[in-house]
């Protein structure tokens, strides 16, 4: 055997090894039984599609493929209404997705192999430059937590490291004809613009690419046909689908205007916020939100996305400055030194999982050692280091188009492996060329200055300035999603884990509360799980602690509220929905419960005046109807009361309390 083939192989071994023990820690951890958010949509959508298949489903909100990968690998079904899943349930998809890692490990070390390790001479040294990429991406710990989440990153990734080795010249075989790459390309940005709508920014590079590197006119077209013809083909079936949903021409998703808007609309701040009210699982594009907001009786998601869009504009006329402001941080944020967390909590993934303690490569790492390869293209390289050039120039633009056009978005960790692959490799190019003999012959010094000053911005742009409250935010945020977790968990199935759910759950939430930032949800979240625990004293003092970082918080208030009604402490009840209504007259919940309490004491026509007003303002909610109903029929109005509880079941069909206080009333009218 080899050396070089000796290496691939220890290498090799140890990743399996690793990964088998790495899989078998994560499937007892809290993040394999409770997803979150993205995770839950797509486990929903795999069990649709196992049921009645894409063709009877709904719109596609986002990522029509994903979900098929995960219904075909198995994982998608067994999740309770609580969103727990099984134990093991996401054996299946975590090895499709650990088998997208060892395929973008794999590329890598490919595309280095071929490229720059080239201009080393053959030996151990060369063997190690050309590993460089592929080590670095796997000691990159976000890359292996999102290969255990269910999330699109790494298939999304290994489609895109595909197309980049597809695109990247043989330094081996210089000139060497490769026809066969178009068709190939076009279906690998189908696939990747299926998982993520982002992925089509890569169509033109890949053109550009195929367009420079063929001879003749005849020959570009044929390029560029065998490109076009397998993308459309794939993305065919999804934009029907969704477009036979909306009655007018769409893309495969429907959420690029909400992330538009969250990017660029009157909140945005270069990060994920938070904008939907409600529970995002039942309605991520936010149909109910937008209904309300515009007086409509109902809006569809197609109808949601082009509102969204209409949104964006809107807030981009009114304030060009500020979204280009915007524009260029989120381009700095992209090289941001800290992980953004989002969805997954990085920090707890590696708490729950010691082993991932084990990769140790930071993104600002890659961030510095990227751009000083990016140095190679500043300096004036010899005759010898021209192809080379050509691949640099395509990883530099590839990174370039994938982090202006991701900046039209928002910045978060996961949203930023895509640019993993270039990074890695052009790091792996900075350190080929400080030892190059070749490039040495043809002005190292000029080169190496290029790189060092290269590699001094990166370590500029990956400094976190005037950032501390916001990466505290995320901290407290990423605790109180990790308390999330084991809240559910503790809702629904405490066996096979060492700790109480529920302690758990309320340890991490006092962390996240103890930091210098909060949040309304991580005080009502605790006020809850202490609540689960029978320990309402201890709630209800959360609350008031809630109440003053947050005054007149409604979700706070009318947790409070039912925390009042339980313990039948009417006066405090009613003077606390006094209180909620002074600020939210609107309020469904409220209205209700205050009708109930006004009646406990007594305070017929007040009450009967607080079910009207519920009725009102919110026509479709059937308790008005029945309050007020109930109401009239104590005071012996039974003909206005069968007038009301009809007048409800026009509006809310076949609701089970009005029609059985209707049919009391017809069958005993005294």
């Amino acid at each position: 055997m080899t050396p070089r083939r000796g290496l691939t192989l220890v290498i090799f071994l140890v990743a399996a090894v690793y990964w088998g023990l790495l899989l078998f820690q994560a499937e007892d951890s809290v993040f394999s039984r409770a997803p979150l958010l993205d995770e839950l949509y797509y486990l929903d959508r795999a069990a649709e599609i196992s049921t009645v298949g894409v063709a009877g489903s709904g719109p596609l909100f986002m990522s029509p493929l994903y979900p098929v990968l995960v219904a075909a690998s198995g994982s998608g079904t067994g999740l309770s209404e609580n969103g727990i899943l099984p134990r093991g349930n996401l054996i299946g998809i975590r090895l499709i997705q650990v088998f997208c890692w060892f395929g973008v490990v794999i590329l890598l070390r490919r595309m280095a192999g071929r490229t720059f390790a080239m201009i080393l001479p053959p030996g151990r040294v060369r063997e190690l430059v050309a590993w460089f990429p592929a080590v670095l991406f796997a000691l990159y710990r976000p890359a292996a937590i999102f290969s255990l989440s269910v999330l699109v990153e790494l298939p999304l990734l290994l489609l895109l490291t595909l197309a980049l080795d597809l695109i990247t010249p043989d330094l081996r075989i210089p000139n060497r004809p490769r026809r066969w790459r178009s068709p190939i390309l076009g279906a690998v940005i189908g696939f990747a613009v299926l998982l993520r709508g982002t992925a089509i920014l890569l169509l033109p590079v890949v053109a550009w690419v195929l367009w420079t590197e063929t001879r003749g006119s005849r020959g570009r077209i044929r390029c560029l046909i065998g490109l076009a013809l397998p993308l459309l083909i794939l993305l065919a079936p999804a934009v029907i689908h969704n477009s036979l949903q909306a009655g007018r021409l769409t893309g495969p998703t429907l959420n690029a205007g909400l992330n538009l808007f969250i990017g660029n609309g009157d909140h945005a701040n270069g990060f994920y916020v938070n904008l939907l009210p409600g529970d995002w699982r039942e309605d991520p594009a936010g149909t109910s939100y937008l209904a309300e907001k515009s007086a409509r009786s109902t809006v569809s998601v197609p109808e949601a996305d082009a509102l969204w869009f209409q949104a964006t504009i809107e807030a981009v006329r009114r304030d060009p400055a500020r979204t280009l402001s915007l524009f260029a941080k989120k381009i700095w944020l992209h090289f941001q030194g800290w992980e953004i967390y989002q969805l997954v909590s990085l920090a707890g993934w590696t708490e729950e999982v010691p082993l991932l303690r084990a990769l140790v490569i930071p993104w600002r790492w890659m961030v510095v050692l990227g751009l000083a390869g990016l140095g190679f293209l500043a300096g004036r390289v010899g005759q010898r280091n021209q192809d080379l050039l050509v691949a640099a120039r395509i990883w530099a633009v590839v990174l370039l188009v994938l982090v202006l056009g991701q900046s039209f978005f928002f910045v978060v960790s996961r949203y930023r492996l895509v640019m993993v692959p270039t990074l890695c490799l052009l790091s792996g190019l900075a350190v080929a060329t400080w030892l190059g003999s070749g490039v040495r012959q043809d002005g190292a010094g000029r080169l190496r200055v290029w790189m060092v000053l290269a590699g001094l911005l990166g370590l500029i742009l990956s400094h976190p300035w005037g950032l501390s409250p916001v990466k505290e935010y995320w901290s407290g945020q990423a605790l109180a999603n990790h308390a999330h977790r084991w809240a559910l968990v503790a809702g629904e199935d405490t066996v096979g884990f060492s700790t109480e759910p529920f302690e758990r759950a309320e340890e991490l939430y006092r962390e996240a509360l103890a930091g210098p930032s909060s949040d309304r949800e991580w005080w009502l979240a605790l006020a809850l799980v202490q609540l689960s625990r029978g320990r309402e004293a201890e709630a209800e003092s959360t609350l008031t602690e809630g109440d003053k970082a947050f005054p007149g918080d409604l979700r706070i208030q009318r947790t409070w509220l039912g925390l009042l009604l339980d313990q039948d402490r009417g006066e405090e009840a009613l003077f606390r929905a006094e209180k909620i209504l002074r600020n939210h007259s609107r309020d469904a919940d409220t209205l209700h419960n205050y009708a109930i309490l006004l009646a406990r004491q007594g305070r017929l026509e007040e009450a009967a005046e607080a079910a009207g007003k519920l009725i009102s303002v919110h026509p479709q909610d059937p308790r008005g109807y029945v309050d007020l109903g109930i109401l009239l029929a104590r005071s012996g109005n039974i003909i206005e009361a069968r007038r009301v509880f009809e007048q409800g079941l026009v509006a809310v069909p076949g609701h089970p309390d009005l029609t059985r206080n209707l049919a009391l009333l017809i069958i005993n009218p005294d």
